[in-house]
């Protein structure tokens, strides 16, 4: 038995949990290999991480995630429509042209905005 003291320490002084020795395995099926894999994912855990969390009972926290993935599929889909509606305007339309441009540049920086995860 060691005592409390007697662990090693991190540059702040608290004390380092203890080294993970022991392996366990684990099979699944493929089915179930792919819902643990998109599980792990939603919550912005690796596979190990998110099942050993899950085994000793402490909760996973999901990802702070805005939007869904599916979302901005969709709004990418719109900036490409409105690209295409750019090109395909007649010469005479130069007036709403930039708009439209505009609008599809919003659109896309807005995308990207959202497509990134937060820093906390």
């Amino acid at each position: 038995m060691s005592n409390a003291d007697d662990l090693p320490t991190t540059r702040d002084r608290r004390p380092r949990p203890p080294r993970r020795v022991h392996a366990t395995l684990v099979r699944f099926g493929t089915a179930e290999r792919e819902i643990v894999r998109a599980r792990a994912h939603e919550a912005g855990r690796p596979v190990a991480c998110f099942i050993r969390e899950l085994a000793i009972g402490n909760p996973v926290a999901g990802r702070p995630r805005p939007v869904h993935d599916a979302l901005i599929r969709e709004m990418t889909e719109l900036a490409n429509t409105l690209a295409t509606l750019v090109q395909d305007l007649e010469p005479d339309t130069l007036v709403i042209r930039p708009r439209l441009d505009a609008a599809r540049a919003t659109l896309v920086a807005l995308i990207h905005r959202l497509g990134r995860p937060q820093n906390p």
